[in-house]
């Protein structure tokens, strides 16, 4: 499914729609600012300030229980708002409110290749308004700063399929994949998975271009790659060998997918548990997924899921990853914050494929699909607001 045009998926998006997504965008950020200063440093943002900030331990050399927690591209910015701002709460978690207007403004700009005021707002809410994905952008942590060069990374994915495959393009999702890992140690799964997507759609194009066309593009993603990972595979070596990397789970429903669907909810008195709750949104996902490539096949614009593919192999690269992890290196799978990025990674895959759907097509479909999965969302946002916790 790979697709052999690359046909611009998208229109000049209009002064209105950026205007609504702008007022949104500040909204959001003005919101984790506010929670950035009134919610308490948790016991894991005092024992990163504590173990390696204050002591300017930039880069682990010995390794402990603790070195799970040092995350370089974190510790980095904490360490440098703190000589130059101080101790605050807020000063500490700085990086990670810049974080977030990266992410917004990525964000932003593939909402803005939606069809309407409508669409573009409805997918800038999906990509946007989780408050658990919230809560990570006002914490001295990596894992927002993980988020939101991930969503860097991504929308050069989507330039890239959208601006015919320029080399440049896959330098700087190189780049913002390696920085993410930099800024989360898991994230290296991801990183690798970008590369593996990129290699793969390349592999599928090579009887009709020839391999030349790509060896300079292969050479890039090798570089960009390789930068990072000299930096933080010793350190996920000598975690590994410390024992620190054992928070996680062994089973993947009743584990993984449980514990993240309670944090993801709050904890709030649904009628449903959690996991159900969980279920029936991956079903919907999954459903508005088959229904967007049925449409595309049948109706022949199949070219314009490019950014779908990508984010569909990313995906599966990414889970096999974890999964091997696990088997053969006894890392267990991810529990509660650790699966985060499926928030994201989801949100993408769903919102790439309302973008799809091209002019002259009914709008019923991809509107519809906008607002059932908008709705419950921006209900369970205002369950979750909150500026304490």
């Amino acid at each position: 499914m790979v697709p052999t045009s690359l046909t611009p998926i998208v229109q000049p998006y209009n002064r209105p729609a950026a205007g609504v997504v702008l007022f949104i965008a500040l909204l959001l950020i003005g919101y984790t600012v506010v929670r950035s200063i009134t919610v308490s440093f948790t016991i894991d943002e005092t024992g990163t300030f504590i173990h390696y900030v204050t002591k300017g331990v930039l880069y682990q050399r010995t390794f402990d229980q603790m070195s799970a927690n040092h995350h370089p591209l974190n510790i980095w910015g904490m360490w440098t708002c703190m000589k130059i701002f101080g101790t605050s709460e807020m000063a500490l978690r700085l990086p990670n409110l810049l974080a977030h207007v990266l992410y917004l403004h990525a964000s932003a700009r593939i909402a803005l290749k939606a069809r309407s005021l409508f669409l573009t707002v409805g997918c800038f809410l999906l990509l946007n308004v989780h408050p658990y994905l919230l809560d990570f952008f006002g914490l001295a942590r990596g894992y927002g700063l993980a988020c939101g060069l991930m969503m860097m990374s991504l929308w050069q994915v989507v330039r890239y399929v959208d601006e015919g495959q320029p080399v440049r393009r896959v330098m700087l999702a190189m780049v913002f994949a390696g920085l993410s890992a930099m800024a989360h140690l898991a994230m290296i799964n991801y990183l690798f998975a970008s590369g593996l997507a990129f290699t793969l759609v390349w592999a599928g194009q090579v009887r009709r271009t020839g391999v030349g066309v790509w060896k300079r593009h292969w050479w890039t993603m090798v570089l960009c790659a390789s930068l990072p990972l000299c930096i933080i595979l010793p350190a996920l070596v000598g975690s590994q060998k410390s024992g620190s990397l054992y928070f996680g789970c062994d089973r993947f429903w009743s584990c993984m997918v449980r514990t993240l669907s309670e944090k993801a909810l709050y904890h709030m008195p649904y009628p449903l548990p959690a996991p159900t709750i969980a279920g029936i949104v991956l079903g919907v996902l999954l459903l508005w997924c088959a229904i967007t490539c049925v449409f595309a096949w049948r109706q022949k614009w199949t070219d314009r899921l490019g950014p779908f593919v990508f984010g569909v192999i990313i995906a599966g690269v990414w889970a096999l990853s974890i999964l091997a992890q696990h088997v053969f290196l006894d890392v267990p799978l991810p529990q509660t914050r650790t699966a985060l990025f499926a928030i994201l990674m989801l949100a993408f895959l769903v919102t790439t494929c309302i973008i799809a759907w091209p002019d002259g097509h009914s709008k019923v479909l991809p509107c519809t699909a906008t607002a059932v999965l908008c709705i419950p969302l921006l209900i369970h946002q205002k369950n979750s607001f909150n500026l304490s916790y």
